[in-house]
């Protein structure tokens, strides 16, 4: 099976290092590394040139998330496109293990993995980690309700049936949006607990925690919108959201500034959580 992989960057001059040095140290190699540079202003293009045989490609200006992975869907010629983001690095066994996963299930459209957040050093950090870590837990989960952006692969044929991701999903949401739309067309998905990432995405205020929760909680719930499917969640939804209200009453948790107003951020991220629960 021939693996393109795909990191779709903006401004990640200082971790696409990281990342692409974990491909180069997979035991499974892909047939090719396409980084797109989606209008960069840091010295992303200059890092990523110094790496022979990854093909760089380079955005004028800066498209968004969905027009840059569509680019990098473009230009594959794999049978599965997997996407990366450029802060993470990949278990050095992670390709071998997508491989195994799409020939032992030929009827599945799209793997998954989850991340493991490097960075505890701030309590902005160890909030993201404790509340908001991409994983849909230690088991694997065969028809997922969607896949995580950060480390997800499709066979590519898949989008020539589905469609591209949508342009108007800039920063968040567009790993829904493609999910459901998969989804939505009779294709399965596939979460396998094994493929892990290690994300060294780093928070350094409240805000951007704020930031962080309603890009995912407003794009999020578009995507699930756009295909019809957002009742289907609304009852784990609330589920959700009362088991992440009490969990906030927690001593433990007090330090945190942001959750002096969690209350109703709780409600809207867990509407966008609630689509990685197993159903």
């Amino acid at each position: 099976m021939k693996i393109s992989v795909v990191i779709p960057c903006y401004n990640c001059s200082s971790t696409i290092s990281k990342c692409l040095d974990s491909i180069k140290a997979q035991t499974v190699q892909p047939m090719e590394v396409i980084v797109v540079n989606d209008g960069s202003t840091d010295a992303t293009a200059k890092t990523v040139s110094e790496y022979g045989g990854v093909k760089l490609i380079e955005h004028s200006r800066n498209e968004g998330l969905s027009v840059a992975r569509n680019t990098g869907i473009h230009n594959a010629d794999g049978d599965v496109v997997a996407f990366f983001d450029s802060d993470v690095d990949i278990n050095p066994e992670y390709l071998r293990i997508l491989c195994e996963d799409f020939e032992k299930y030929p009827e599945v459209a799209g793997v998954g993995g989850q991340e493991i957040p490097a960075l505890k050093d701030n309590k902005y950090n160890r909030f993201r980690a404790k509340y908001m870590v991409q994983s849909s837990g230690r088991d694997s989960i065969y028809n997922v309700g969607a896949l995580y952006g950060l480390a997800m692969a499709f066979r590519r044929e898949i989008f020539q049936s589905v469609g591209l991701f949508n342009p108007e999903f800039r920063t968040n949401g567009e790993d829904v949006f493609i999910s459901a739309k998969i989804r939505k067309g009779g294709h399965t998905l596939y979460y396998d607990h094994r493929l892990v990432v290690t994300h060294w995405k780093n928070v350094t205020s409240s805000r951007e925690i704020r930031n962080i929760v309603s890009r995912s909680a407003y794009y999020g719930t578009k995507g699930l919108m756009y295909n019809g499917v957002y009742r289907d969640f609304k009852s784990k939804a609330k589920r959700l959201g009362y088991e992440i209200k009490r969990s906030f009453k927690k001593p433990n948790v007090k330090e945190y500034p942001i959750l002096r107003f969690t209350a109703k951020l709780s409600e809207i991220y867990a509407v966008g959580k609630a689509l990685f629960c197993k159903e």
